[in-house]
């Protein structure tokens, strides 16, 4: 757990399922396209899905609270069940409450997965961003994330195609 300039950030666990998934729901009311997700589908979401998700052992979901409230998040799952690619992660749920942007907490958040990544002696780190999210794009690139491919309508929220950015970072 680390701390700062009036943040805490720690992982994750299956009891902060709720909060979790409260923040998810402010940030498909905002805007539904960063979460691949219309507002009706994140709604329709169990619970206990979030609780398994946060449960997972694979799963690695950092935090950062600003106070009681999860302001920012992002996650680390494997891309795959089979050694052949225990060398790559899959960077998701990268998400900062509307009230908390632009505040370095997503950066934060991203950072401390890339370092988790590295300290695990993982090579690649790669994820899926739907277009168009210039915020998020900029902040990736700004890591090092390089843009690898487009995937034309990737998903379809309320009526609209939206592709999705597919993006890398080389650790090793």
């Amino acid at each position: 757990m680390a701390s700062g300039d009036g943040f805490i950030l720690r992982r994750l666990t299956a009891e902060d399922a709720e909060t979790f998934s409260a923040l998810r729901r402010l940030v498909a009311a905002d805007n539904p396209v960063p979460l691949g997700l219309g507002m009706q589908e994140e709604l329709a979401r169990p619970l206990q899905g979030f609780r398994d998700q946060l449960g997972a052992p694979t799963n690695v979901v950092f935090g950062a609270f600003v106070g009681a409230t999860l302001a920012a998040t992002a996650a680390l799952a494997p891309s795959g069940p089979f050694a052949s690619s225990r060398h790559k992660l899959v960077l998701w749920g990268t998400f900062v409450a509307p009230d908390h942007r632009r505040q370095g907490l997503g950066r934060l958040v991203v950072a401390q997965a890339v370092d988790h990544a590295r300290q695990a002696g993982v090579r690649r780190i790669h994820l899926t961003m739907y277009l168009p999210n210039l915020a998020a794009g900029a902040l990736y690139e700004s890591l090092g994330f390089t843009v690898w491919g487009t995937e034309p309508e990737a998903v379809c929220v309320d009526g609209i195609y939206h592709d999705a950015m597919q993006m890398g970072l080389l650790l090793q």
